[in-house]
């Protein structure tokens, strides 16, 4: 990269460039076009060790099952072209600012006339940030952002899966509904918002396609397409991709399971090679998303146990078995494995996922956290499979990869009344009436030192875990909107 450095506001991007390396990157580069550093992204190739034709064929069927032939074409034809696929999401009826913005700005180096794929994970709980059991605000009251529940949850229930979570009904839209109405009555939301909410409801989330679907995976797969349009404005949404939104796990289970039957791929040989797992285990172990203790303490290795109330639970290898944390074995070979993936009883661990990924050449872009565990993985993979003999396998998975994030860029801003303002999110932009053309040549004009500064605080508490004070006043060329 090359640019303007930034002044940097130390210590608060001294402290996050620490903990997260890609950073430093940004940082220094901080006069460079947004637009510009997204075209890049086009250009990253990763060598593969197999094709990845089974993995376009997956996207496309779960794309034709949840947004019909014409999308799942156009998204063949973007994987055949590319293997750049965005994988920082949670399965969720998108809204977050942070992911909300973040799919945004991947569009920018898109054709508009291709498809924006984006995978995003199930295994989190539903009372995850991103708020998957219903539908989240910008706007903050008591400093927590304003929720609407489209799933009535138990305590017990909100630590399920999103994977696992029931499809909401029409008395659950009714009762989110009534939740909207409150919310306006108590002067807690305007009127801008509460017409989006009202809107989205009826004809996002009350549509038949979306309210018929069997279960909370294939809604969220239905519904958040048709919200990604409507945050555009009509004239503008010829000039952005239709969104892809996968389900991360439909796409790659099978992925798995085809692997576990072929003992010519790398992830059989992972698993099922007694001294390259051990080299997998030992190098990976505490790294991020991996598993700590080789399971014993948090994480799993390689693969979730899930349970009857819907909850990943860990495995570790002892010998030539998977142990549950209540002592159960699973035979550690391919019937068993397969029998438990085809069952719903086990699901793979992110990062087998992010694996399978890397062994086809996916260029796997994530947020600023993935994007330096993606780098471990891959790293760790590499040197295990040059010291158990795998050396032509080895020499291309080491090729390494440029550190692509687009989570933490905030190129929309929302003001309130009280003029505080933050990062918008997808109901802003509804109430908004959705970004037109000339907004969207603002964005790609924009710094990324600019894209940055509404998010430094909210990386700063993700990444460090401190709280450094609220968002600054959002910089003169940010696109600011009011709902």
């Amino acid at each position: 990269m090359t640019g303007v450095a930034l002044d940097p506001r130390l210590p608060l991007m001294a402290a996050i460039a620490r903990a997260r390396p890609a950073y430093a990157g940004l940082f220094a580069a901080g006069g460079r076009t947004l637009g510009a550093f997204i075209q890049d992204f086009a250009r990253a190739e990763l060598p593969a060790i197999q094709g990845r034709e089974d993995y376009i064929a997956q996207a496309e069927l779960q794309v034709r099952l949840a947004q019909g032939a014409p999308m799942a074409a156009r998204v063949r034809a973007r994987l055949e072209r590319s293997p750049l696929v965005f994988t920082a999401n949670h399965l969720c009826m998108e809204s977050m600012p942070l992911t909300v913005q973040s799919m945004l700005v991947a569009s920018l180096g898109e054709d508009p006339g291709g498809a924006l794929p984006v995978e995003a994970s199930g295994l989190v709980p539903a009372e995850n940030q991103s708020f998957p059991a219903g539908l989240l605000l910008a706007r903050r009251h008591q400093g927590k952002p304003l929720r609407v529940p489209l799933l009535d949850l138990s305590k017990r229930q909100r630590r399920q899966m999103t994977l696992g979570l029931p499809p909401y009904g029409a008395e659950a839209l009714a009762q989110a509904g009534h939740r909207v109405r409150d919310l306006a009555e108590a002067g807690l939301i305007g009127a801008g918002e509460r017409g989006a909410l009202d809107w989205a409801l009826e004809a996002v989330f009350g549509c038949p396609d979306v309210l018929d679907c069997q279960d909370f995976r294939t809604q969220a797969m239905t519904a958040t397409p048709k919200l990604w349009a409507a945050w555009f404005a009509p004239e503008a949404r010829a000039a952005v991709p239709p969104l892809a939104y996968l389900a991360s796990e439909s796409v790659r289970t099978p992925l798995l399971i085809d692997d576990l039957r072929n003992p010519d791929t790398p992830v059989n040989r992972l698993l099922f090679d007694p001294v390259l797992r051990d080299q997998v285990l030992r190098r990976l172990d505490g790294v991020p998303c991996c598993w700590s203790g080789f399971g014993r303490d948090s994480g799993s290795a390689f693969l979730w146990e899930i349970t009857p109330e819907r909850r990943t639970s860990p495995l570790w290898v002892d010998g030539d078995d998977l142990v549950t944390a209540a002592g159960r074995r699973i035979p550690l070979e391919p019937s068993a494995l397969v029998d438990g993936l085809e069952a719903g009883t086990l699901v793979a661990t992110t990062c087998l996922g992010l694996t399978l990924g890397l062994v086809r050449g996916l260029v796997q872009v994530g947020g600023f956290n993935q994007v330096d565990y993606l780098g471990a993985i891959q790293r760790g993979l590499a040197a295990a499979l040059a010291v158990a003999g795998y050396g032509p396998w080895a020499e291309r998975l080491g090729t390494p990869l440029p550190a692509m994030l687009t989570a933490g860029f905030a190129p929309v801003a929302v003001a309130f009344a009280d003029d505080a303002a933050t990062s918008a999110g997808g109901f802003e932009l509804l109430a908004h009436g959705g970004l037109d053309l000339a907004e969207l040549e603002r964005i790609r004009a924009l710094t990324l030192g600019e894209a940055l500064a509404m998010e430094l605080p909210g990386i700063a508490r993700m990444v460090l875990g401190a709280d450094p004070g609220p968002a600054p006043h959002p910089p003169e060329r940010l696109v600011l909107i009011r709902p």
